[in-house]
């Protein structure tokens, strides 16, 4: 198969992913107190005293993207069942199969009578990179009642001398995260859903998350951190 193939990719996405982002990577826009500190479990947190609102922007440095990859005729030898006339996936329209998740049709992808119009195949190379599907909060609201709690999330590509315009994959809400005290001073550990979740494969990305966190009178908020769960698409 090398012959022929010359190299494998995994066309599905794996969906097990876990990325724990401690308050050690946030940089905190108005919290007023120092923004990341050694809390009592021995791990790095962001503490927001009474009457005050926390914003500890999480940007996730540590997220691998992949662009992704189209066939040339220099490493897919296999050039039979695509409109292209060359292998696929390339940028030509059905040359890849219905599902778009293979390079190499047996038949011509305009010819199969599973394709639907043209959304039945596909374009371009597989979707590679990381999908955020959801992402923990952990945090303990101590002494007073937290006023209000919402989380934001979004993707900021850049791109040399255009303007640049942040993508919203979660819109700021509250989530019915809990704002009542903690119950015995456990944290709470509560997951937020992305909407319409996708790969993060465009160059220079930046993923965001932009949590508020205002603590009321005679409360203290303790975020101890983010758990991004995620899919992912590296071979």
């Amino acid at each position: 198969m090398p012959n022929t193939d010359q190299y494998w990719q995994c066309d599905v996405a794996l969906p097990d992913m876990e990325i724990f982002c401690d308050m050690g990577m946030v940089k905190d826009l108005g919290l007023g107190t120092p923004a990341s500190q050694i809390g009592a479990l021995g791990n790095i947190v962001s503490v927001i005293g009474a009457g005050t609102t926390g914003n500890p922007v999480l940007s996730v440095y540590n997220v691998l993207k992949r662009s992704g990859i189209l066939a040339s005729t220099a490493l897919q030898q296999e050039q039979f069942g695509t409109a292209a006339g060359i292998p696929g996936p390339s940028g030509v329209q059905y040359t890849s199969d219905p599902k778009g998740i293979r390079g190499y049709p047996p038949t011509k992808a305009n010819a199969l009578a599973t394709l639907i119009g043209t959304g039945g195949a596909s374009s371009g190379p597989t979707p590679k990179g990381i999908q955020l599907n959801s992402f923990d909060v952990i945090y303990t609201v101590a002494g007073g009642t937290a006023t209000t709690i919402t989380m934001t999330a979004y993707i900021t590509p850049f791109v040399d001398g255009a303007v640049v315009t942040p993508v919203l994959i979660l819109p700021t809400g509250a989530y019915s995260l809990p704002t009542a005290i903690s119950t015995g001073g456990n944290p709470y550990r509560r997951n937020i859903a992305i909407p319409s979740p996708a790969m993060i494969s465009g160059y220079d990305t930046d993923l965001i998350i932009a949590p508020a966190f205002q603590a009321g009178a005679g409360c203290t908020i303790t975020v101890h951190g983010f758990v991004l769960k995620c899919s992912y698409n590296f071979n």
